[in-house]
């Protein structure tokens, strides 16, 4: 079967678009085939204190894995791209992220996955590259479109969307 999924993928370390390259071969190569990429996205750090700015950006990709086998797949490529991960729940510096957004229009409460992410809807960093992907794409648990949730989002974060040459 042949799922669409919705990533959102972004650090704050090593933070030269061209680890993007790497992303999407890896993607390519251990997920599925990429359908649409948003912008880049530049950020302040969301949740705690650092120097280091986050680029972010959506992707929209086709495969053939359950929402379970996608997640062991980005944790995979999250560490070869040099993630560590440490032992606490608090947000850090990252070189790569992989968060998973939308799987088709699944509705998943489990211990390691929440689909639709679930704070997907207070983060303007998710929603500008969301929606300039998918601005249709219908959360079913809060019964609005990305659009819509941008419209009503509070967040008040600087986020620049980054020209490219």
């Amino acid at each position: 079967m042949i799922n669409d999924a919705i990533l959102l993928v972004g650090g704050n370390l090593d933070n030269r678009l061209t680890k993007y390259d790497k992303l999407y071969v890896l993607l390519e190569q251990n997920v599925g085939q990429i359908l649409k990429k948003s912008s880049f996205y530049q950020s302040e750090p969301w949740g705690f204190e650092s120097k280091n700015l986050f680029i972010n950006q959506a992707i929209w990709l086709k495969t053939t894995f359950n929402p379970q086998q996608l997640l062991i797949q980005c944790q995979q490529i999250e560490k070869a791209m040099g993630r560590l991960k440490h032992q606490t729940n608090h947000y850090e510096d990252r070189v790569m992220d992989i968060d998973i957004i939308f799987f088709n229009q699944e509705v998943i409460n489990e211990a390691n996955l929440t689909i639709p992410h679930a704070k997907m809807a207070q983060r303007k960093f998710v929603l500008l590259p969301l929606r300039e992907i998918c601005p249709l794409y219908f959360h079913k648990v809060l019964n609005k479109t990305v659009e819509e949730l941008l419209n009503i989002c509070e967040d008040m974060s600087d986020i620049q969307k980054i020209k490219l040459l």
